[in-house]
């Protein structure tokens, strides 16, 4: 820019007058800057308006809330971590048993209780995080007595299923199935809109049987004997889990099993896992 600015001391000030003042003028707006001029009787003064950066304005994104440790998952009892409120035991409860389960989808063993109280039954579900979830159980057998079996997954979604025996028939233990109904609350699970309940047992005629498929689902086995005992014909029914009910979703042809075969003895007994029937 030096080469706009006349550098001969004996140009007269005329033309110093003339190039100075609109040179400087010219460097100040392409700096971004105005000029304004003072009093006209001396040499003109410049003010530069520095440009100034607006400030960001504070975001209005709203945050996001810390997570809740309520499950969002309704088929569970309660999120990792998240305590049911405290239950305490009656101090009349007789007839107590209990195996283990996890209920929460917490990974921790929890622990599965059948109780009774003033001649009712109740299943409780007592987590390791801290408090208990209970529920009444209406005996449906001819036995007296509700005895806690354990959890198993059945639908493969980290949260067992509870089972539990809700008395007895002529020949077999009658089992029902509790799943979390959302936090801090179980409840059974329905077959055609009746309380889920399975025989499980043998007599010479007729054997009943009970199998988890680990992630699939839940099977109910029948047979019933020839008249010489020798035979027996057998069905198989899968039963899905969709939402609370078990929803049945095929039957398998009728099959003829000899009473050695090694095959018939699972209709006759619970095999989930390591459960057993009390």
């Amino acid at each position: 820019m030096s080469a706009g600015i006349d550098h001969n001391v004996h140009a007269p000030a005329r033309r110093a007058r003339t190039y100075l003042p609109a040179l400087i003028a010219a460097v100040m707006v392409a700096c971004g800057g105005a000029t304004t001029p003072t009093a006209t009787s001396g040499p003109p003064t410049t003010t530069t308006t520095l440009a100034v950066t607006p400030s960001v304005p504070a975001s209005t994104t709203p945050t996001t809330p810390v997570a809740s440790t309520v499950a969002s998952n309704p088929t569970t009892i309660a999120g990792p971590g998240a305590a049911c409120p405290t239950v305490p035991l009656p101090s009349g409860a007789s007839n107590q048993t209990t195996a283990p389960g996890s209920f929460d989808g917490d990974g921790q063993p929890d622990v599965l209780r059948a109780y009774q109280v003033s001649g009712a039954w109740r299943l409780r579900v007592e987590l390791s995080a801290g408090g208990q979830v209970e529920v009444a159980v209406p005996n449906v057998g001819t036995g007296d007595a509700v005895k806690a079996v354990g959890g198993f997954n059945i639908d493969d979604n980290l949260i067992d299923e509870a089972f539990a025996t809700v008395g007895s028939g002529s020949y077999a233990a009658l089992v029902g199935v509790w799943k979390g109904g959302g936090f801090c609350s179980i409840i059974r699970v329905t077959v055609n809109g009746q309380p889920s309940t399975f025989p499980v047992g043998a007599s010479v005629g007729n054997r009943s049987g009970l199998r988890c498929v680990g992630g699939t689902a839940l099977q109910a086995l029948e047979t019933q004997a020839n008249s010489a005992g020798t035979q027996y014909t057998g069905t198989i029914a899968n039963y899905d889990v969709v939402g609370n009910t078990l929803v049945l979703a095929n039957t398998s042809p009728p099959q003829v099993l000899a009473s050695t075969d090694p095959a018939l003895a699972a209709y006759g007994k619970l095999t989930c896992g390591s459960l057993t029937l009390p």
